[in-house]
């Protein structure tokens, strides 16, 4: 793992950061290929909406990806991963309009999957755990992922994912993974993710790609 923090070499940060203490911040993961991340531009478009939501500074993409290339390697693949959080603050939620934004920048190896899971497909179960409605924070990627871990807490067996609904009982997403359904005739539907759950960059180069035949699952 390579890691650096607000531009140097590290591995550590204040305890005083809001991204450790209250989960005050947001993170991208890159899909690495060759040392070039892909999906890119969808990425920075995803923090930068974050970074608007949360109110936080939006780093500027070129001077991120100037950084992304320091740490990227040249393996045929791996992963990038990019926090950032409001930095440190005295104690209390409500934050100090000086503080400085943390950011982080990582390069971890590509997750081991089976190679037959592509043909074959996966086990999956439903979560117990529920996702919280909540339009303000739906879609982005925030640090405060704590649905998630309970729902992956749930099992220990061969189930490659669980299925999450939010608190109206209605179908969202996976732990770590957005859902599609192809109707009979083709039709590509896909939950609406306005109150609660994580917009990934590949659900919306599906959504593109489908673009004719999509229809939003209500």
């Amino acid at each position: 793992m390579t890691t650096l923090v607000n531009g140097q070499a590290g591995t550590s940060l204040p305890v005083a950061d809001r991204g450790l203490q209250y989960g005050d911040g947001l993170f991208e993961t890159v899909a690495l290929r060759n040392g070039e991340p892909l999906l890119w531009d969808r990425h920075v478009q995803r923090l930068g909406e974050g970074c608007r939501r949360l109110g936080l500074p939006v780093p500027e993409a070129g001077f991120l990806r100037e950084e992304l290339t320091r740490i990227a390697g040249t393996e045929a693949r791996a992963v990038a991963k990019i926090i950032l959080t409001r930095g440190t603050a005295g104690r209390g939620y409500r934050a100090d309009a000086a503080s400085m934004a943390t950011r982080i920048m990582q390069r971890l190896p590509w997750p081991a999957h089976p190679v037959a899971a592509g043909r074959e497909g996966v086990a999956v179960r439903w979560c117990a755990t529920q996702l919280a409605r909540q339009p303000r924070l739906a879609g982005i990627k925030h640090l405060n992922r704590l649905e998630q871990v309970l729902a992956r807490a749930e099992w220990q067996d061969d189930y490659a994912e669980g299925l999450m609904c939010d608190t109206d009982g209605l179908v969202i997403e996976g732990t770590m993974t957005n859902l599609f359904l192809v109707r009979g005739d083709g039709t590509v539907v896909t939950p609406d993710l306005s109150q609660s759950g994580v917009a990934g960059v590949m659900r919306a180069q599906v959504l593109d790609s489908a673009a004719a035949n999509f229809r939003p699952l209500l």
